[in-house]
């Protein structure tokens, strides 16, 4: 997953981009397999480490819906 975005830190503008894997489960797993892949989407959800000896971060994905194009 990827997510660019400007954000606003100390007053000055950045641009942010972001990779990270993410992860769901259930209704909202079967639902996110139907997205076509490249469709901007707004996900909502909690960051969590990939495992109990892995550190690096996973987006768990409890919600989401398809934005519009443009």
């Amino acid at each position: 997953m990827q997510h660019t975005s400007t954000q606003e830190e100390a007053k000055r503008t950045r641009p942010v981009t972001v990779e990270t894997e993410l992860v769901a489960f259930g209704p909202v797993a079967e639902e996110l397999g139907r997205v076509q892949p490249g469709t901007d989407l707004h996900l909502q959800g909690f960051v969590d480490r990939k495992g109990a000896r892995d550190p690096r971060l996973e987006l768990h994905v409890t919600e989401f819906g398809i934005l519009a194009p443009g």
